[in-house]
């Protein structure tokens, strides 16, 4: 298939071409994008997280963030047993997805920055982040970062660095 514009294209629809006239396909960009979330909470020692998720993923590998993946329950486990090492620090979370791992790192850090690199994800980031945001003495920022993308850029807007970066299920 290729893809090709409609003449006069109604709303926002993309036309695949296909091999024959009769092949045409139209469908919506939103077709694929599940924005449906369910409230939930987990709780790691006396530290309870709630977050909206997804149930299941969307079929956009770039959504994948929408979902808690096996690997955030061993990171936070990590982080509870061995928060002393997050204690007062600033933290630099790579794909953070819901956030459940930064958000239990901001039950002790300073400063711990989520990221992620698609809007959809990230935007649900944010909401995760405000349903939290009663970790007295931390502060969290939700940003876009895309790995090797414009990192000058991003390191720029934290001159000091960071002591310590963590992700989980990142590849």
């Amino acid at each position: 298939f290729e893809t090709v514009k409609p003449p006069n294209p109604p709303s926002n629809r993309t036309v695949m071409k296909g091999d024959s006239s009769d092949d045409d396909i139209c469908f919506e960009p939103t077709l694929f994008l599940n924005k449906q979330y369910s409230q939930k909470s987990s709780t790691f020692g006396d530290h309870t997280l709630n977050y909206l998720v997804a149930d299941t993923s969307s079929t956009d590998f770039d959504l994948t963030g929408q979902v808690i993946w096996p690997a955030t329950d061993l990171l936070c486990h990590y982080i509870l047993q061995n928060s002393n090492i997050f204690q007062h620090k600033s933290v630099l979370e790579l794909g953070s997805g819901v956030g459940i791992c930064g958000l239990l790192v901001s039950h002790f850090s300073r400063l711990c920055v989520l990221t992620d690199n698609n809007d959809v994800v990230l935007e649900l980031l944010r909401d995760n982040i405000i349903l939290n945001s009663y970790a007295p003495g931390s502060q969290q920022l939700c940003l876009n970062l895309d790995w090797g993308q414009e990192l000058d850029e991003f390191a720029s807007k934290f001159p000091q660095g960071f002591d310590l970066i963590i992700g989980s299920d990142i590849v």
